[in-house]
């Protein structure tokens, strides 16, 4: 829902053509000065480079726990983008367009900053090089090259190798029908798609609500037949948010010792 809600402030329309199936239609042409990506990790990290390209300046807002979390923006300084970043906290301001050059990016933590970057700089006005230390979760960033190959622009390292990444600017996404579906991918390997189902809830925030939950059991029903009159949740108790936050609600109750989330 945070990234439908983006993808449309950037000025793109979105069509919904089923309940699986969209439609996406423009875009970096913005219809506001703000995103507001709710409390999306993922939409900020990937939504913050593209809203980068405008020559007009965009405030990313976020929401909830999303606004303790310091996020990495020191690259697009280096690519030529001023940059209002509250110490790396949420709410930011990036003014574009961003230029290209040469910039390094810390992928220890999450590559979807990585993959917000590699989706911009294409579009960019010189080529990039990026230089990337430590990249983890490097499938999703063949997704992401896989992806934007699909739709016309090449992102260009050597195979198996992570750690630098030339884009060529000047070029151009082309309008192009994707399937995404990264699990019956990988079964593909194995000739096993069929042993993968999907449930699609665009509407849907980042909970395990009575949707999520009940498509878990329905899994689990049909795989291992299960009996559905079973089910019973009057047993389950759902506690609070702030009872699962163990070590107080910014980790002040960690020991000295422990490792420290940083984005």
């Amino acid at each position: 829902r945070s990234a439908i809600s983006c993808i449309e402030a950037l000025g793109a329309k979105v069509s919904y053509l089923d309940e699986s199936t969209i439609a996406v239609d423009g875009g970096l042409h913005p219809v506001t000065d703000t995103l507001m990506v709710g409390e999306s990790g993922l939409a900020t990290r990937l939504f913050t480079p593209i809203a980068s390209l405008n020559s007009t300046p965009i405030c990313i807002k976020g929401e909830g726990t999303l606004l303790h979390r310091q996020m990495m923006f020191e690259p697009l300084r280096r690519l030529g983008v001023r940059v209002r970043d509250n110490g790396g906290f949420l709410p930011i301001e990036v003014c574009g367009p961003i230029q290209g050059g040469e910039a390094e990016v810390d992928g220890s933590v999450s590559s979807q900053f990585i993959t917000g970057l590699l989706l911009a700089l294409p579009l960019a006005k010189e080529d990039t090089t990026l230089h990337v230390r430590s990249a983890v979760s490097t499938p999703y960033i063949d997704m992401t090259i896989d992806t934007a190959k699909r739709f016309g622009v090449e992102i260009m390292h050597h195979e198996g190798d992570y750690s630098e990444f030339y884009i060529e600017g000047g070029q151009k996404y082309t309008p192009a029908d994707l399937a995404i579906a990264y699990l019956q991918r990988i079964y593909g390997f194995y000739g096993a798609t069929d042993k993968v189902s999907n449930v699609h809830l665009p509407q849907e925030r980042h909970d395990f609500g009575p949707n999520k939950r009940n498509a878990v059991y329905d899994f689990f029903i049909d795989v291992f037949g299960l009996d559905r009159n079973m089910l019973d949740e009057s047993k389950v108790t759902i506690e609070p948010e702030n009872a699962l936050k163990s070590f107080g609600e910014k980790g002040e109750k960690l020991p000295a010792g422990a490792l420290r989330y940083k984005e």
